[in-house]
């Protein structure tokens, strides 16, 4: 599965419902920009990235090397995204129906489009 091709599908409402958290999370983050100054959100930023590699010090100072997992929610989120192979499964037989029973204009042009994503 196409990464960017899949970010594209998300940002073109092809899974809605996945659009919509991310249009959610994005006015949000526009909220907190609006009413949150500026310098507390870069105090913030810089108090947690080096909070983080103190910890992490620490951790490989007590504890020796533990293998950290990755977090991997985001790119697994835009990984289920349909990208165009297979949007082409999902409607081939539906197009391929359409094209038997439905009205003749257009014909050509829809034939020459499941002619090219049907396996």
């Amino acid at each position: 599965v196409s990464v960017l091709e899949s970010l594209y599908n998300l940002l073109a409402w092809v899974h809605p419902e996945k659009t919509l958290c991310i249009l959610a999370a994005c006015f949000a983050a526009a909220l907190v920009v609006v009413f949150v100054p500026l310098e507390r959100t870069l105090m913030v930023l810089t108090t947690l990235y080096f909070a983080d590699a103190h910890l992490k010090h620490r951790r490989q100072r007590l504890g020796g090397k533990k293998k950290r997992l990755v977090d991997r929610r985001i790119f697994d989120f835009i990984q289920s995204v349909p990208d165009a192979a297979d949007l082409a499964v999902y409607f081939a037989p539906r197009t391929r129906a359409w094209l038997q029973h439905g009205p003749r204009s257009g014909h050509a042009q829809l034939q020459k489009l499941v002619e090219r994503f049907a396996g």
